[in-house]
């Protein structure tokens, strides 16, 4: 099938992303899940989908995480991931995905293998075109002396400098004597004061006079460089600051365009990227984001905070779910067939004596 997509609802449905509506029993039919703002898309990819990285013009985005490759979707409209289509996977030598950052030109990328505490360096080539990109690396650079936690990768954008940062021991810079060569890297220094501790998600604005973070707790801060790309001049104090613990769960990557006006962000549960649009650029407490119109069970995670697979039996009245928490078969009943805003929870079966984390039923 092509175009990722995990979440799907209903005969006579209609979806955010150009939906429209369809034939119960016709699959060429069906429309996709998600609207501009949100997509589920890497989550038919992804065991913990990490990272997402997009090509300038908006018109390709990749993302990468644990157990998997890394995938390349491209979107007929700009940065309006309700427009997106699979293109292809490329599994390099990576299990651990944990930072994604490409050339910007094209014709590297640059990964963390949180599994070998190494960063890895890939050449394509053809320009954005992931199918190209060299399956093994082409150069390599053991981080483990610096940190044992990496968590995100940013370049600037001269290509002599890459920053790192770890999940409870700050940011550190590595400076390069050949550009984009990660083989000529040596670390430089660690700045810990003014970075939040916990931080899971890092990134810069264009000028590298922002750094933008996000903890384990879901908040996001923005705080100023007075120098730009020199995390010594860091400052203590929060620019802006929103909190979207009420929106999201396990935040682990984050892309902010170059003019600052739109922030991808990389969400573990469920294993989905977010746009916030920000009606002041850069500006984290104007972010906003619009869920799709798409039916929700906003309840699943009181029982189950890590569904794998699901059914719906019983002419659409009864739904089951299974998930690691608790190693068990989750029941709910749909008081209107087939509606997820009708369900109730219902009883819970362990499975925990035969199996461990099912992944469908």
């Amino acid at each position: 099938m092509s175009g990722a997509t995990s979440k799907l609802q209903g005969a006579g449905g209609t979806l955010g992303g150009g939906g429209h509506t369809s034939d119960p029993w016709n699959v060429t039919d069906m429309a996709f899940g998600y609207n501009e703002n949100y997509t589920n898309a890497p989550s038919n990819f992804f065991y913990n989908q990490r990272n997402n990285f997009w090509k300038p013009d908006g018109l390709k985005m990749y993302a990468s995480g644990w157990f998997a490759g890394i995938v390349q979707f491209d979107l007929t409209n700009a940065w309006d991931m309700g427009t997106a289509s699979y293109v292809s996977t490329k599994y390099p030598s990576l299990s651990y995905s944990q930072g994604l950052w490409f050339k910007p030109d094209g014709t590297e990328f640059y990964a963390v293998d949180d599994s070998a505490d190494t960063i890895r360096q890939y050449t394509l080539s053809t320009a954005w075109t992931l199918s190209t990109a060299s399956s093994s690396a082409t150069n390599s650079l053991s981080i483990s002396s610096t940190t044992g936690s990496a968590q995100s990768l940013v370049f600037k954008p001269d290509g002599t400098e890459f920053y790192l940062s770890g999940l409870t021991d700050g940011i550190h810079t590595f400076t390069m004597t050949t550009a984009w060569d990660i083989s000529t890297a040596s670390f430089d220094s660690t700045q810990t004061t003014g970075v939040p501790n916990y931080i899971r998600a890092f990134t810069l604005n264009s000028n590298g006079t922002s750094a933008y973070f996000a903890d384990w707790s879901e908040v996001f801060y923005e705080r100023a460089l007075s120098t730009a790309y020199d995390f010594s001049t860091l400052s203590t104090s929060n620019t802006s600051t929103i909190n979207l613990s009420s929106e999201l769960r396990n935040i682990f990557g984050m892309f902010l365009t170059a003019d600052g006006s739109k922030l991808f962000v990389s969400n573990t549960l469920p294993n989905t990227i977010i746009k916030y649009e920000m009606s002041t650029a850069g500006d984290l407490s104007t972010a906003t984001f619009t869920e799709p119109d798409t039916n929700w069970l906003g309840s699943i995670t009181d029982y189950e905070t890590e569904p794998n697979g699901l059914y719906i039996g019983d002419s659409g009245a009864a739904l089951y779910i299974v998930g690691d928490t608790g190693d068990d078969v989750t029941q709910y009943t749909l008081s209107t067939a087939y509606d997820l805003t009708t369900a109730s929870y219902t009883r819970a079966f362990s499975v925990s004596s035969q199996l461990s984390n099912p992944n469908n039923i």
